[in-house]
């Protein structure tokens, strides 16, 4: 089983930003505090708040948090613990971890023209676009999924996105079979977890916890 943590980022008042960020290790609260804008700092905060809390309901306790670290390629991991991954987009952050290798990717859909992005497109995911009513979905219904891939493998975007044919059930890449599971909770939004095996993805809203 996967687990999925999503939280809105419009639930976290701004008076209370200080008081989760003292929740957090002090090199988190630097990286967080790194970014201008505030929508930006909220999200990266509430990824790592999930995170403390996925590890407390597995283990009982958060401290290896302080072993936080990330990949070459930017992929997080915490040593002598299961795999995650993080994504946001929008309003909504994302965390979700398990027993098996896997990457999550989440995207708001925007008022966008998809046919200027279509170089990046396998033939067969072209023809599922110019053939869908709702075009601006299909898109990033296929981009969630090639997202969801390469942070799986952990190589991050390619030149080469137009080779990988994201649509059906899996797809093989660099000699692996990885599988999709799409997650159609948030209207607006398009999802998808890719992971080693073709397993339940349970999800759930993560509720801030109160602060004084």
């Amino acid at each position: 089983m996967i687990e999925l943590m999503y939280c809105d980022i419009r639930g976290l008042e701004d008076k209370a930003v200080a008081a989760y960020m003292n929740m957090l290790p002090v090199t988190m609260r630097d990286y967080v505090s790194r970014y201008k804008f505030v929508k930006d700092r909220k999200a990266r905060l509430i990824a790592r708040l999930m995170l403390s809390n996925a590890l407390i309901k597995d283990l009982g306790s958060s401290s290896l948090i302080d072993e936080y670290s990330l990949s070459s390629h930017g992929k997080p991991w915490i040593p002598d613990w299961k795999f995650f991954n993080i994504s946001h987009s929008g309003d909504l952050v994302l965390l979700s971890y398990g027993d098996m290798n896997l990457g999550i990717d989440i995207e708001m859909h925007e008022d966008l023209d998809p046919f200027l992005l279509t170089d990046n497109l396998h033939p067969e995911e072209f023809h599922y676009l110019n053939t869908s009513k709702d075009k601006i979905k299909a898109f990033y219904d296929i981009w969630v999924r090639k997202e969801a891939l390469l942070k799986a493998v952990g190589t991050g975007l390619t030149n080469n996105l137009h080779e990988l044919n994201c649509l059906g059930n899996s797809i093989f890449y660099e000699g692996t079979k990885w599988y999709y599971s799409d997650i159609d909770f948030y209207n607006g939004y398009s999802c998808c977890v890719c992971s080693m095996s073709l397993i339940d993805v349970v999800y759930y809203e993560y509720k801030l916890p109160i602060v004084s």
